[in-house]
C-alpha cells in the first residue's frame, strides 16, 4: 500500500462512497451465498441514512475511512454498553483487497478506541466469506462459532476477537 492512503475519521459527506464500498465487498464476498434481493435489502437496513450519521457522530463509536482519491475502505466500531470492548466491521473495496488497506484501517481504529479505554475489539465473520475470514485470522483469535440467520436462513459465523493492549 502506498502513502497515498489516509485514514480519517468519517463524515457525512462520505457516506454514499461508503455505502458503494460496502455494496462491491458484500457482492464480491457474497456473491454466492445471497442472491442480489438479499444483499440489496441488508445493505438498505445497515447502511442507512440514520444508522451512518448516527455513527459518524456518536461518542461511543468510531467510523474511519480509507481515502486515496476516492473512499476505498471504512471500519465502524460500536462500544459496548457493559464492558470494555467493542464491535467492529472493516469493509475494503474488492480491487483494493490484499494491499493493506484494511490492516491500516484496523491500527487506525485500534488506536482510537484504545485511547477510550477500550480493552478489547471483536466480530464475527460469515464462515461462506473467505477474504473476510482470510484477514480476520490474520490480525485476530478466532474465539467462538455461531450461528446467525438471514433472510430466513442458517448460516455459520466465526467470531473473532482481538485486545488493544
Amino acid at each position: 500500500m502506498g502513502d497515498d492512503v489516509t485514514v480519517r475519521p468519517a463524515t457525512a459527506d462520505d457516506l454514499d462512497a461508503l455505502r458503494g464500498v460496502a455494496r462491491r465487498a458484500w457482492e464480491a464476498a457474497y456473491a454466492n451465498t445471497f442472491d442480489p434481493a438479499t444483499i440489496d435489502e441488508l445493505l438498505a437496513r445497515g447502511y442507512a441514512d440514520e444508522v451512518l450519521e448516527e455513527l459518524v457522530d456518536a461518542d461511543d463509536a468510531a467510523l474511519l475511512v480509507a481515502v486515496d482519491e476516492d473512499v476505498i475502505g471504512y471500519a465502524g466500531a460500536v462500544e459496548a454498553d457493559e464492558e470494555p470492548a467493542a464491535d467492529l466491521n472493516v469493509y475494503v473495496d474488492p480491487d483494493r483487497w490484499g494491499q493493506g488497506v484494511g490492516t491500516q484501517l484496523l491500527a487506525a481504529t485500534r488506536e482510537r478506541l484504545g485511547g477510550r479505554g477500550v480493552e478489547r475489539v471483536s466480530d464475527y465473520v460469515l464462515a461462506e466469506n473467505e477474504v473476510g475470514n482470510a484477514f480476520y485470522a490474520d490480525h485476530f483469535d478466532r474465539v467462538d462459532e455461531r450461528q446467525v440467520e438471514i433472510d430466513g436462513e442458517t448460516h455459520d459465523a466465526n467470531v473473532y476477537e482481538a485486545p488493544l493492549g
